[in-house]
């Protein structure tokens, strides 16, 4: 759940005790695009994300296919997108 967001980055709150690679991409679904992070910091429950590189567009088939869903009104966390 994203709890914060500005210019360079995000907080997000985690509650499932899976990890999270220190780089990968998140769905941007005002934009429609995604946006390339690492891993700032750990804290509890809660991770800072830092933006890295420029948006890549993507387009709905796209985000079907790589989170399995087409609800547009969810936040995806992708891992394993090219960087």
């Amino acid at each position: 759940m994203v709890v914060d967001i500005s210019d360079g980055g995000l907080r997000v709150r985690r509650y499932s005790g899976n990890h999270l690679p220190s780089q990968l991409a998140i769905y941007d679904q005002s934009d429609r695009v995604f946006r390339p992070v690492v891993v700032a910091w750990r804290r509890g429950d809660e991770i800072g994300l830092r933006f890295t590189d420029s948006m890549i567009p993507a387009t709905p088939p796209e985000i079907e296919r790589l989170s399995g869903r087409s609800d547009w009104n969810d936040v995806y966390i992708l891992k394993g997108l090219p960087l």
